[in-house]
């Protein structure tokens, strides 16, 4: 025990400390986190200079970025020494992982290349999903950037393109590329996909499978990859062509096209005609038409609805009658292909038409191609005690590759039915028969030549990517039309939630903020003639009266009371007869500034310069480049005169060259 004269602050705490240490070699690998973390608190308690750990500073940003309000409310208890959110803005905003500095072709895939260092050798293999996002078309000005602008287009973007890579052995999945766009064309959605695989190759990733929907857009991207523009099931890699590029159509989206289909059709009973699939021992016969009918399932929910038992349990009326905006629900698609639905059809007795009720639940039961291509989980077939929701292999007698070739024959039978209602549409048909014809042949490929034990071919959806669609959307205030600077900000503290916990030292240590623009404006060439400055005689008052705000704000951060009155001139000598005070003049009530000839020069060559970036020629690279505050700034002070009578400013009277260019650049760059 410590003595009395010895029992001071920095001895109890070293006391204490000793005793962490002898806690810490007693106890499991899992608790001395906890014990690390309580010896840090301690030393944080007597340190004259705060320096957190990294995993304090992980676990910091990480909580800030998930809820700034919980991360307030937890420093303000005191129970906790954290840093300060000045701090954590720091170290955030200093990681370069924005979607917006990806746009460029220097830092293009820059953050899946950073991931890319973390990742394992088994988790390289991945699929490529794309979709698009609407969004509420809107420029805004934040940060001293433009953001909204379309990449192909002089106006806002409508929707974004969104590129997602998941690997097919782990749980990494990372959103790629973003891409705001306007009515985007075929050959420049292939031209992008192009970009995106050979960029992915080159960082070391293996894309074997790009997966998106039926849309007509990425149908024709797909067919740009051979010469013939065809739809196939498997193309040639564009980074390699000894290797195969699989084309997946989203299984979930096609499972909502058959029942939106089956919906739609327009004869009595809303009925499907299929030919017979026999699922004891998959066999097709041809000669044999039965009838689907929707009308059936709405009978059994109507007759079961009043009842508390019931067969086919599940069934709601928004699943049998759903809306337009619930028709993108898959859930309510389950209700509806249900093994307890068929089979309350099948076991429905004095029914008037009860062929066509047991033709029906064959239907449903066909549709076991959703339990196949459904699996995300090794163990899913074991616990339902389900042979086809086990993983895929290629063992000759997998039950599931044997159902998936005869469900290519079923399709290719119906296909040459050639009704005019009663069946699936070219689109979803040939759409389905693809999918299913490349999932047969991404298995053999991923077990033959990779050597996997089995694939997930749930997988190889789309999911992944319409959740971060709702994390997005949730993130930002629960809206639907989110904009372009909401889904970047948004997709970017996602990413710092990823990427934080695999930080090192090293790697926070090494953070250093930098100006993503320092020789932005050499891209652009800008100057004012004197035409130019012509032009805006006319808008004088509005300038005299913007220039005043302009020098009213530098005045805040130019303390030195001689670089103030560079700015403004004096109500008595101010002229207000002038065409450039006369709004300004109209307006005082004692509190306008009136600004100096400087700021009106430094405000008119402003205008100059930002009217020729938005021309048709310069305004798509103005808009779509990052911290556009920055490259006006820089072409503005590159075609100003040097205004040789600024008085040089007492604090840099040197008599040098460089100091007075020093200060004239530091007068007219807080303008």
């Amino acid at each position: 025990m410590l003595s009395e004269e010895r029992c001071t602050y920095r001895h109890l705490a070293q006391a204490i400390h000793s005793l962490l240490d002898k806690l810490k070699a007693s106890i499991d690998e899992v608790k001395k986190e906890t014990v690390n973390f309580m010896k840090e608190q301690l030393l944080l308690l007597s340190a004259k200079r705060i320096q957190y750990s990294t995993q304090v500073m992980v676990f910091a940003c990480i909580l800030r970025t998930i809820s700034p309000h919980a991360y307030k409310f937890l420093r303000s208890t005191g129970a906790l020494t954290l840093p300060h959110p000045s701090t954590i803005r720091n170290v955030c905003s200093s990681i370069q992982i924005c979607p917006q500095v990806d746009s460029s072709d220097d830092t293009f895939l820059q953050y899946v290349s950073q991931r890319f260092k973390h990742l394992q050798a088994h988790e390289h293999t991945v699929t490529l999903m794309l979709d698009e996002i609407h969004i509420k078309p809107c420029l805004d000005y934040k940060g001293r950037n433009i953001c909204g602008a379309a990449v192909n287009s002089n106006e806002a973007a409508t929707s974004v393109l969104v590129f997602m890579i998941q690997s097919l052995l782990s749980a990494f999945k990372e959103v790629a590329h973003i891409l705001p766009v306007k009515t985007l064309q075929g050959e420049d959605l292939h031209c992008m996909l192009k970009k995106v695989i050979l960029g992915l190759e080159e960082i070391g990733y293996r894309v074997i499978a790009v997966v998106c929907d039926n849309n007509s857009l990425n149908r024709k991207a797909m067919k740009m990859f051979l010469p013939e523009k065809k739809l196939i099931p498997v193309y040639l890699r564009p980074a390699d062509p000894d290797r195969p590029l699989f084309y997946v159509v989203d299984a979930v989206h096609l499972f909502k096209c058959i029942r939106n289909n089956w919906l739609n059709q327009k004869n009595a009973g809303t009925c499907f005609f299929y030919t017979r699939f026999e699922l004891s021992n998959n066999e097709v016969h041809p000669e044999c038409k039965m009838t689907a009918s929707f009308k059936h399932l709405r009978d059994l929910h109507k007759e079961e609805s009043p009842l508390l038992l019931k067969s086919g349990y599940g069934l709601t009326s928004k699943a049998l009658n759903p809306s337009s905006f619930e028709r993108q629900d898959v859930k309510l698609v389950l209700q509806v292909f249900n093994p307890h639905v068929a089979e309350a059809l099948a076991a429905r007795k004095g029914h008037t038409d009860v062929q066509h009720a047991t033709a029906t639940a064959e239907f449903i039961k066909i549709l076991r191609w959703w339990s196949i291509v459904n699996v995300k989980t090794p163990s899913k077939g074991f616990h339902h005690r389900n042979v086809y929701e086990e993983p895929m292999s290629n063992h000759t007698d997998d039950p599931k590759a044997s159902f998936l070739s005869a469900f290519i024959t079923w399709l290719d039978v119906w296909e040459f039915y050639r009704h005019d209602t009663g069946v699936l549409t070219q689109e979803t048909l040939s759409a389905l028969r693809l999918s299913a014809q490349s999932l047969l042949a991404l298995v053999k490929y991923c077990v033959s030549e990779l050597h996997f034990k089995y694939i997930l071919l749930g997988k190889v959806q789309m999911d992944p990517l319409e959740s971060r669609f709702g994390q997005y959307r949730q993130m930002a205030g629960g809206q639907y039309h989110i904009s372009v600077r909401q889904l970047c900000e948004t997709e970017g503290r996602i990413r710092l939630q990823n990427a934080l916990p695999s930080m090192s030292n090293d790697d926070l240590r090494g953070i250093e903020e930098t100006d993503s623009v320092r020789d932005a404006g050499t891209s652009f060439s800008v100057h004012a003639s004197d035409a130019d400055l012509d032009e805006l005689r006319a808008q004088m008052p509005v300038i005299g009266y913007v220039g005043g705000y302009c020098a009213h704000a530098a005045m805040k951060v130019l303390k030195c009371e001689s670089c103030q009155r560079q700015l403004v001139v004096t109500g008595n000598t101010a002229e207000t007869g002038e065409d450039t005070h006369l709004l300004i003049a109209q307006l005082d009530r004692g509190g306008l500034k009136f600004p100096s000839a400087l700021v009106i020069a430094v405000v008119m060559y402003t205008e100059v310069v930002v009217r020729k970036l938005m021309t048709e020629s310069t305004s798509t690279q103005f808009l779509h480049g990052p911290n556009q505050k920055n490259v006006v700034r820089q072409l503005t002070l590159d075609s100003l005169p040097r205004l040789e009578d600024i008085d040089t400013c007492e604090r840099v009277k040197t008599g040098t060259p460089t100091s007075s260019s020093s200060h004239w650049l530091q007068t007219v760059q807080q303008i």
